[in-house]
């Protein structure tokens, strides 16, 4: 990736940044083999994506899908076709639907110049044409885009990625008809000699109420791509179960609890992806994914616990094929503020002392993660080693509990007054070992627990509308900054969307927004760590551990680029298959044991991967 920075003067205002990508064309990579074309790739995704409405999606599954399907202005650089390992380093942001961008020297605003090349989808599923006809990309479908998702309409849970643009709330309560702040700009201006042949506003300005450092990282997440008018008029909330994007690949079929099919978009801006097809296989257990795996019948995997140790040992037949990062996320359990006895600073505390992370982690994760502290992860700016946080006390907890108005029965051994504890997490077997030993921990603190299962779509569902005390819920980085976790997950304005813990603190509220709005990079760590360390004080989150992802993949597949940011990350177009390397996978000299349940056993029977 080549980087050019000018400096150039408009219409009066001084621009002190001005980036400009230059795209690598499809084929070899530096030092690897020569990339082929063709093939159909097989994966899994573990439940069915809620959506494939950009503006909608929140979770992991979905925004994995939405990342093949759609762009946005400007993406994190986590491409292996890049030309140096320097243009690979994480965090970078390169560009997508925007060539270059230009940033005043104020701050407030942001000037992106399209790629007036690039073009929507033509055809989706079936084959049937789009309504937007493949057409280019235009100023306006940015305009149309943001707004989408600030439109009540939509129900997005993402506005407040762009509420911090000029015009937003007036544009939301309904006194204006567009944002004033997003402006679609003639192509020819002075120093914009690039657009000159450009014939179609391909200039979007967006102007902010106030300086926010982070701005250009968010435009990163899978909310901020860019959709067609056409097609979202055409579909209206069924867009989500149609989408129409400018990806490397396109949607072609979609069947619920069986599987996904995307297509290749051979148009694509940043060179057509080497495979034909994707087909995710809906497999809803880690267990059946890795069986399905070792079959050959998906070409990589995520690894389950039990046999962690097995595939990356150096004598496993896999070892080859193994990959691990630390992920920029953090696993938990919620506990509303709204409801009860959550609602109850000094329960939420006893709960905290009383769940046995150090056991979760070196029992059923067998060491794989690092027992978490607080919400940010190591990797993320602001991360605070030194955090006050909760360690595994229970007779602290017994104490915290019996001040808080829930004294131990004459028996001893249940609390006085205290409800049956229902725990909500997704489907998922890791899901279910975890919750199980937490039921256990609260029942030598005296309450009775139970669990509560429900597929990932209804469990999003019921966490966003304050539905659920106690729940199953993991952050993983949009994009790497502090605000990513801290301000959507504990602003109180963001109750009902991605505050799913109902939190409310007006100093948290005050030192987040602060936060935002300085440019300071030393002040904003600082402030962030303050707004954490009160968080952590309340106790709506159970912090258990920060996320690791290891996965194996098939002696036959190339360019799968594992980041920090997660295998839902991977992009596709990178990846390709060898034809000539035996599609067979290796063999384990002693085969893995499932019983009648399709459970994988202990790891013990694996022997020697």
């Amino acid at each position: 990736m080549r980087i050019l920075i000018l400096l150039i003067v408009v219409t009066g205002a001084a621009w002190i940044i001005q980036v400009r990508s230059a795209s690598v064309e499809s084929g070899a990579r530096p030092g690897f083999n020569v990339p082929i074309y063709g093939g159909i790739y097989h994966s899994a995704l573990q439940d069915n994506p809620p959506t494939f409405d950009p503006a909608l999606a929140t979770d992991s599954i979905s925004v994995a899908c939405v990342l093949q399907m759609f762009d946005g202005l400007v993406r994190f650089d986590l491409s292996s076709r890049q030309e140096t390992e320097a243009s690979r380093a994480q965090g970078a942001i390169t560009s997508a639907v925007a060539e270059s961008w230009a940033i005043s020297s104020d701050g407030l605003e942001y000037r992106f110049h399209l790629n007036s090349k690039i073009r929507f989808h033509a055809s989706t599923e079936g084959g049937q044409r789009t309504a937007c006809g493949g057409r280019a990309v235009t100023a306006a479908d940015v305009k149309f885009s943001f707004e989408r998702v600030l439109d009540p309409e939509t129900d997005s849970a993402r506005t407040q990625l762009f509420q911090i643009i000029v015009g937003a709330d007036e544009f939301m309560s309904g006194e204006e008809e567009g944002v004033s702040g997003i402006q679609a700009i003639d192509p020819v201006k002075a120093g914009e000699t690039g657009h000159r042949s450009c014939n179609l506003p391909c200039t979007v300005s967006i102007r902010l109420k106030t300086p926010y450092a982070p701005f250009l990282a968010t435009l990163t997440m899978s909310n901020a791509s860019v959709v067609p008018r056409e097609d979202v008029e055409k579909w209206g909330r069924e867009f989500r179960n149609h989408p129409v994007g400018t990806g490397a690949f396109r949607f072609e079929t979609f069947e619920p609890n069986v599987r996904l099919v995307l297509a290749k978009n051979p148009v694509y801006f940043g060179g057509s992806p080497y495979l034909d097809r994707l087909v995710f296989n809906i497999l809803p257990e880690e267990d059946i994914m890795f069986r399905e795996f070792l079959a050959g019948r998906i070409f990589h995997t995520t690894v389950p616990d039990p046999l962690y140790n097995q595939v990356r040992r150096k004598d496993s037949v896999w070892a080859p094929y193994f990959t691990e990062v630390s992920q920029l996320g953090t696993y938990y359990f919620g506990m509303n503020a709204l409801i009860p006895p959550f609602d109850n600073r000094l329960v939420r505390r006893a709960f905290s002392h009383a769940v046995d992370k150090t056991s979760i982690v070196k029992f059923i994760k067998i060491g794989r993660v690092q027992e978490a502290r607080g919400p940010l992860p190591p990797g993320i700016r602001g991360y605070n080693a030194s955090l006050r946080s909760y360690d595994f006390n229970l007779k602290l907890a017994d104490e915290l509990l019996t001040k808080a108005g829930y004294p131990r029965s004459n028996s001893g051994r249940l609390r006085t007054g205290f409800p049956e504890i229902p725990l909500y997490i997704p489907e998922g077997e890791d899901h279910l070992r975890i919750t199980k030993a937490i039921q256990a921990n609260l029942a030598d603190l005296g309450i009775r627990a139970y669990t509560v299962v429900n597929t990932w779509r209804t469990h999003l569902g019921l966490v966003k509308n304050g539905k659920v005390g106690l729940f199953r819920l993991g952050w993983v980085a949009d994009y790497m900054d502090a605000d990513n976790f801290l301000y959507y997950q504990f602003y109180s304005g963001n109750i009902g969307s991605s505050n799913g813990v109902s939190y409310s603190n007006p100093e948290v509220d005050d030192l987040l927004l602060r936060a935002r709005r300085s440019t300071n990079s030393l002040l904003r760590m600082k402030l962030y760590q303050q707004a954490e360390q009160l968080i952590v004080d309340d106790a709506v989150w159970i912090c258990l551990f920060y996320f690791n992802t290891a996965i194996v993949r098939q002696p036959f597949v190339h360019g799968i680029n594992l980041t920090p940011m997660g295998d839902q990350l991977i992009m596709y177009r990178d990846v390709w298959l060898d034809p000539e390397k035996d599609r067979k996978p290796p063999v384990s000299r002693t085969a893995p044991v499932w019983n009648t349940e399709g459970e994988l056993q202990a790891p013990e029977a694996f022997g020697s991967l």
